[in-house]
Parts: structure tokens; C-alpha cells; sequence
């Protein structure tokens, strides 16, 4: 049992009350409290450290001298008192009293609450595969989760929740979205039946374009139990993602019986990947390193008869001095082309798109339809 003494004197109102300890058993001593007058704002107030180390000097306790606020209490004003966030995320609600005129007022027992616990914060894949690296999809979005059980010792529903995932190298937590380095999902689905009656289930997706940034991400949850707000977080690696896009059919139209090479046809590449890339090209008619470009009805193409040039075109007709100095032959195996082409930058537009020029020599003794192959492969550049 414990005596709290209160200090009598014509010139203070004492407001005093008990706080209890939170659920989860952290101490209400050494917290602080605040007490207002709502009929003015909490910018006019006055504060006690619960416990000994306060007016009280008991443990429990707090004691506040109304008369010590800027605008001082009058009989029949209404008072406010909570434990207000002092950093340790510990609070209470708020409790409220008339001023009665008898030199001091008892408040309604408060008692802390804790705060939100994150237990199994996990990120993973569509399907909810959990991974510790996640592999981007070519042209396309992957769907990535971050889920966690939220704990919480008082049993009340999580509100608010919202979560962040976003490079940690380029971004941080709070920045604006961008397809590259930044996600964001105000919608997050919330189970509040998972487990027992102190568990919240909670899971928030996002759709992670091609383009986005490799390295080491991480994802933040953040939850308000109706007092104080708790954020829980966990990363993840994105790898690099190298993959090209090109037109499905270059198609170099009518050879006259005049005509020896063909007009240049423009081919665009699209990256669509995250990284930039060169390019590697080769080619053949039937079946690769057959030494052909093309199979036709009449002969085949020899494959250093079809050309290309990776940075400018070089319209209209041309000798054929000017076709094998202005453009480079395909061959049979690979050859790596330095193309610079970055990843996409822009998420209005696709920006990521370079064009090559191609061209082809039909010999005399070749006729009728032709078809053949080009590969086109994306190389990692160097450094």
C-alpha cells in the first residue's frame, strides 16, 4: 500500500491519477504525461514524469498543478491528461475531468498500451514463394509480397496500413514512387482473423516493372493500433535482369533483275531489362553455322552478303563499294557489338528503344522467296 500526499495551497489545483503498466509489461514509471485544456490546445500545457522521479514521488503516479498552465484552471473548465510519445512508442488514451473546485482532482485510472510487434516479416514471390532474391520478368511486371504477423499484447485491430518498397541504395523510406527505385500500397490486405486474438495477419503487394533498379531493396510495413503507429521492415535482393526485345520479321521487300542489294530496313531494339547492354549478332539460313544467311527458292545467300550498321543509316540506293564499307557482315558465330543501350529511365515512355540498319546482296544466280535468321543476344556491358 502506498500514501500519495497531496499538497494543499489556495493557489494550485492539483490533477493527479494512476497509469498503469502496459501488457506487455514495460513500466508506466519514468513516462511522461501531459496535461491541456481542450477549450485552448494542447500548446498550453503542463507535464509530470510518472513515479518517483515526478511531482507524485510515487510509483504510478503523476501529480500536475492546473494553475501552472498559461491560461490557469477555472471551476467547471474541462481538463485532458494522457501519456504522450516520448520516444519509447508507449501511450495511453485520453482522459478528461471538470474542474470541481475542491483543490484537486482524481483522474480515471489510464494505462499504457503497447505497441505493435512485427513477427515473421517475410518478402517472396506471386504465390507467396518466400526467396532471399527475386528474378524480374522481360516486358512484364513480378508480383512481390511483404508480409508480416502483427502482434499486439492489447488485442486491438491494426488501422492504416500502408507499406513502402524501394531501392535502399537510391531511395528511402517516404520518397515518391518511380518504376526504378520506389513502390508504394495504401491497400494492403489485412487479416484479423489470422491466429489468436492479439494477431493481425497483413500482406502488401507490388508490381515491380522490368526496368527496376537490381540490388538490395527494402520493403516497410507500417501499422497504428488506434494509439501509436509501429513500422516493421526486412530486404530482399532483386538480380539483374538482361533480356532484348526486336521486331519478328525483317522483311527486305522485291529484287529487281537489276537490283543487287536491298533497300536498308531499320530494326529496332528494345531493351527490357534493368541493366544496359551491347549486342550480339549472328545468323543463318536453315540451321545455325550452315554459312548461309539465307534459303531460297533458287540458291541460298552467302551469310557475309547480309550487313548492318549499329549507329547510322545510310538511305537510298548505294554502291556496292559503299555497302561493304558502310556496313559490318554477319556471320556464323556471335559477335558481341558495343550498342549502349540503356535500361528504360522514363515511366511515361518507353526510352530504351535504339534502331540498326540492315541491308542485303542477292547474287545473280539466286531467285524466288528467301528466309532466313538473325539472333539477336544482349551481352552485359563491362564495367
Amino acid at each position: 500500500m502506498s500514501i500519495l500526499i497531496i499538497p494543499l495551497g489556495s493557489s494550485s489545483v492539483w490533477i493527479i491519477g494512476e497509469v498503469g503498466d502496459a501488457l506487455d509489461g514495460t513500466g508506466a514509471n519514468g513516462h511522461s504525461v501531459v496535461l491541456w485544456k481542450p477549450s485552448i490546445g494542447i500548446s498550453d500545457n503542463v507535464t509530470d514524469v510518472i513515479g518517483i522521479e515526478g511531482n507524485s514521488q510515487q510509483s504510478g503516479y503523476y501529480m500536475m498543478d492546473c494553475e501552472l498552465l498559461g491560461n490557469p484552471c477555472n471551476i467547471g473548465d474541462e481538463v485532458s491528461v494522457m501519456v504522450f510519445n516520448n520516444g519509447s512508442n508507449y501511450v495511453t488514451n485520453q482522459t478528461n475531468i471538470s474542474i470541481s473546485g475542491a483543490g484537486f482532482e482524481i483522474m480515471n485510472d489510464l494505462i499504457l498500451n503497447s505497441p505493435p510487434v512485427f513477427l515473421n516479416f517475410s518478402i517472396g514471390e506471386e504465390g507467396f514463394v518466400f526467396v532471399s532474391e527475386i528474378n524480374l520478368i522481360p516486358a512484364s511486371t513480378k508480383t512481390i509480397f511483404c508480409e508480416s504477423v502483427i502482434f499486439d499484447p492489447d488485442g486491438t485491430e491494426m488501422t492504416n496500413v500502408s507499406a513502402e518498397f524501394f531501392d535502399s541504395t537510391y531511395s528511402f523510406f517516404g520518397d515518391s514512387d518511380s518504376n526504378r527505385i520506389h513502390y508504394s500500397n495504401s491497400s494492403c490486405l489485412v487479416d484479423s482473423n489470422y491466429g489468436n486474438s492479439n494477431e493481425t495477419s497483413v500482406s502488401c503487394a507490388f508490381d515491380a516493372l522490368y526496368y527496376t533498379n537490381s540490388g538490395n531493396w527494402s520493403c516497410n510495413i507500417n501499422v497504428n493500433d488506434g494509439f501509436i503507429g509501429a513500422q516493421g521492415f526486412n530486404e530482399t535482393n532483386l538480380n539483374p535482369l538482361l533480356a532484348i526485345g526486336v521486331d519478328s520479321v525483317v522483311d527486305f521487300g522485291n529484287l529487281n533483275t537489276s537490283d543487287f542489294i536491298t533497300e536498308e530496313v531499320e530494326v529496332n531494339v528494345t531493351n527490357y531489362g534493368n541493366m544496359a547492354l551491347n549486342l550480339s549478332l549472328s545468323g543463318y539460313a536453315v540451321s545455325e553455322g550452315d554459312g548461309f544467311a539465307m534459303s531460297c527458292f533458287q540458291g541460298n545467300i552467302s551469310i557475309d552478303y547480309q550487313k548492318y550498321n549499329l549507329t547510322a543509316s545510310n538511305l537510298g540506293e548505294i554502291s556496292f563499294g559503299n555497302f561493304d564499307g558502310l556496313y559490318r557482315n554477319l556471320s556464323s558465330l556471335p559477335v558481341v557489338n558495343i550498342f549502349n543501350l540503356d535500361s528504360r529511365q522514363d515511366d511515361l515512355q518507353n526510352d530504351a528503344i535504339k534502331p540498326t540498319y540492315w541491308r542485303i546482296y542477292a547474287p545473280y544466280n539466286v531467285g524466288g522467296n528467301c528466309s532466313g535468321n538473325i539472333v539477336f543476344g544482349a551481352t552485359q556491358m563491362a564495367g
